[in-house]
């Protein structure tokens, strides 16, 4: 059993909340008698280093008093100047953790928190500046909390609380998770867009589907496509007038390296494309789930990549069908749609599973964790669309992408005509969601959801889904 693997079961287990719960204790009380800053923090430090070896295996670098350049300090009431030093007090798996004695903290009067929250934020801020990561931060005195991290460019944070065992799991994950790629536009597509110009698992998977397609296609899946290609609108006739064809057909043949010349091979090459493309999607959201309930042997994303061909196969049929969502609780979500097709037993083989773990592994290294400082979604599929699919394709098939500012006003004005605060919406087609996610936000607003307790997420989430729906394209 991988250490990956054994790190995601025990983070699921009963015996991990009873630790996590002692844990909390010893820091408390311990943190109570600290005398100094310097003495919080090796309380701190210690109680999670030992914890996270005993139990993880992991051994933590706490770097001390990391020195960072271009911190804003403040003079007075205005006087301000930016080529300052800093002295972070601790970083560990690009996770900022800045102490205070409860004295100055926890206890102390609100112009000394503002102080505080104010040196972190700045922290942040030069680490960008200098480095161009967003990292994450946590304030703590071992008694209270508080939690920093980027909105866009903003830092922002949460109000100071007393620390609970809900707090010590977010710390522990924070740590373990830090490193691990965000599910960021720029990281996805960097690691998952086709170029003409260099190989990448994206496009080795485009291309043995292509490869199938013109092939050993079974029945079902000429059933599947051509009941695709019946509801495509792609232009076979420019009149010579902008060479939209030539354009589409050379950006085809570039991807596949291969002449695409006719409209029978167009068509399979977009096929292919737009199919690839739906099975990232699809891997990202049950990586973003994580726990599968599949079976035995597939429980957690991670397990998937130790699936031999057959099972990875019977798999991947079974979460077209939508089965690795409904189990937790999302319904609806896929229901053997016409990008199904390469899961079919009679047109799976051993190139496309190779790649298809590739893809996966690069998937895994992947994670959803956030400190929940604010909720701020990032439309990642459109990006990621638009470096797999051709400009030129996407302008014979008369797509566009509405820009977030656009998809703001409709919204804005659309709910102000309504004059109810109890609105529903719908958006049939929604593509990558733009719409629905402005949607969601409007309900959301500016709360920290980091803040609410489990029954008030669940009140929320369940009047987003009563208030809004969608169907993905």
């Amino acid at each position: 059993m991988s250490k990956c693997l054994k790190i995601s079961q025990w983070l699921k287990s009963g015996e991990y909340q009873i630790e996590i719960d002692a844990l909390l204790t010893n820091i408390i009380r311990k943190s109570e008698l600290a005398e100094s800053e310097a003495e919080t923090s090796a309380i701190f430090e210690n109680e999670i280093y030992y914890f996270m070896r005993s139990k993880f295996a992991v051994d933590l670098h706490f770097q001390k008093e990391t020195p960072v350049e271009g911190v804003v300090h403040t003079f007075g009431n205005s006087l301000q100047r930016t080529s300052g030093k800093g002295r972070m007090d601790a970083v560990v798996n690009n996770l900022v953790i800045e102490y205070k004695h409860y004295s100055k903290l926890f206890k102390s009067k609100d112009k000394d928190r503002k102080k505080a929250f104010k040196q972190v934020s700045d922290y942040l801020y030069a680490l960008y500046d200098l480095k161009k990561e967003k990292y994450d931060a946590i304030l703590t005195d071992g008694l209270s909390v508080s939690y920093f991290s980027f909105v866009g460019d903003t830092v922002q944070h949460t109000a100071l609380r007393t620390i609970t065992t809900e707090d010590i799991d977010t710390i522990v994950k924070a740590i373990l998770n830090n490193k691990s790629k965000k599910f960021e536009p720029k990281n996805i597509v960097r690691d998952f867009s086709i170029s003409s110009l260099s190989s990448s698992v994206t496009r080795d998977i485009a291309n043995i589907l292509f490869a199938e397609l013109e092939g050993k296609i079974t029945e079902r899946s000429i059933m599947l496509y051509e009941e695709w290609k019946n509801l495509m609108h792609l232009s076979v006739d420019d009149n010579g007038k902008s060479g939209d064809i030539d354009k589409r057909r050379a950006d085809l043949s570039a991807v596949f390296s291969s002449t695409i010349n006719d409209v029978d091979r167009e068509y399979k090459a977009i096929y292919a494309l737009q199919t690839t493309y739906a099975i990232i999607v699809k891997l990202i959201a049950c990586k973003v789930l994580d726990r599968l309930n599949y079976n035995a042997e597939a429980d957690v994303y991670h397990d998937l990549l130790s699936l031999d061909s057959g099972k990875m196969r019977s798999f991947f049929q079974r979460m077209e069908d939508g089965y690795s969502y409904s189990n937790m609780g999302v319904r609806n979500f896929l229901e053997g749609d016409f990008f199904s097709w390469y899961a079919d037993e009679a047109q799976w083989g051993d190139k496309l599973y190779d790649a298809l773990l590739k893809l996966m592994v690069n998937i895994d290294y992947y994670s959803s964790f956030s400190l929940n400082v604010r909720y701020a979604p990032i439309d990642v599929f459109k990006d990621l669309y638009m470096s797999i699919i051709p400009q030129s394709i996407r302008h014979s098939m008369g797509e566009y992408f509405t820009p977030e500012w656009l998809a703001d006003s409709v919204v804005e004005e659309a709910i102000g005509y309504v004059g109810n605060s109890r609105w529903k919406a719908i958006d049939p087609c929604c593509g990558s969601g733009i719409f629905i996610i402005t949607l969601i936000k409007k309900l959301v607003g500016d709360i920290s959801l980091g803040e609410l307790t489990r029954k008030n997420k669940e009140l929320l989430l369940e009047e987003i889904i009563n208030l809004n729906s969608a169907t993905l394209l």
